[in-house]
């Protein structure tokens, strides 16, 4: 029986290292996890002598990193070997780079160079999550397996992410009276998201498959008053943008006016405009295209 050794009470490291194997070690998906105390192997034995046996964060074999105080980890070793032996999709090398190398930094506690280390969205990170379940469960194989899942969401989150960071550099970059905008033709939402996070004023997004349009003025230009001390928000302070700017009321008659067949929501916040959404599969598409609703935006005043 194929099996994978990591030490008890497992950290991020120990459960990615664990996850890596058995999502991309061919054979080994089925692998059964045995667990000991930390820096012991399974049964006294030495850490790599037996081929059906791999420990990863403990016992100083080949996939442990305790040795000396080098800058890696045990997840980076273990992804580093699959990616040397060619058994990872070629495709998922980049995202995956990017969590191990998040894993390296996390190994080393160096969220405490974050900008607030303390604020408390850091703790809705996987880390803080995993720390919550342990002593919640207290029991090491739901560790490992809840872990697996929340990676394996982790996964498509970063592959997503490197999608919409490559429809972002082809989006249509435009000028309107909220600052810099994009147009972008993609079901992929990331995109909108992402481009928002990189300081487009307004995002207009267009479902090539479904045809729907999704309009979004960031939200950074209406964030609310700092608050007092003790009260003061985590996301910072708000922007200088007089409010009559920031409501896209009148872009939402406009584009009833151009199509009004289509469903036009038109979010209470004022910076939404939605038409179409999963959860609501009733909603009619318009037929308008990405270029006719950016050259309706861009001729707002």
């Amino acid at each position: 029986m194929k099996t994978i050794v990591t030490h008890t009470s497992p950290d991020l490291d120990a459960i990615s290292s664990v996850w890596l194997i058995k999502r991309f070690l061919p054979n080994w998906h089925n692998a059964q996890v045995e667990f000991v105390p930390a820096g012991l192997t399974l049964d006294k034995e030495p850490p790599d002598e037996n081929p059906l046996v791999i420990h990863v964060d403990t016992g100083l074999g080949s996939f442990d990193h305790h040795q000396n105080n080098e800058n890696t980890c045990s997840a980076k070793k273990v992804f580093l070997f699959l990616k040397r032996k060619d058994f990872i999709n070629k495709k998922l090398i980049n995202p995956l780079e990017r969590m191990v190398n998040i894993f390296n930094e996390i190994d080393h506690f160096r969220e405490v160079f974050l900008p607030k280390p303390d604020n408390d969205i850091y703790d809705f990170l996987i880390i803080g999550i995993l720390d919550g379940l342990r002593m919640k469960f207290q029991n090491d194989s739901q560790m490992i397996e809840t872990g697996e899942l929340i990676l394996d969401g982790i996964l498509r989150t970063f592959i997503n992410k490197i999608k919409a960071e490559k429809e972002i550099q082809t989006g249509s970059i435009f000028k309107t009276k909220w600052g810099k905008a994009i147009g972008l033709e993609t079901d992929n939402e990331e995109a909108s998201r992402l481009a928002q996070k990189k300081g487009y004023s307004l995002v207009v997004r267009k479902s090539p498959k479904q045809g729907h349009i999704r309009i979004k003025l960031s939200p950074y230009l209406s964030r609310p008053p700092t608050r007092p001390s003790g009260l003061r928000s985590h996301f910072g302070e708000r922007s200088n943008l007089k409010k009559d700017l920031l409501n896209l009321f009148v872009l939402h008659k406009l584009l009833k006016q151009k199509d009004p067949k289509a469903t036009w929501y038109f979010h209470s916040s004022g910076q939404m405009i939605l038409n179409g959404t999963t959860k609501n599969p009733d909603t009619i598409p318009t037929k308008l295209s990405l270029n006719e609703v950016v050259d309706i935006v861009k001729k707002l005043k």
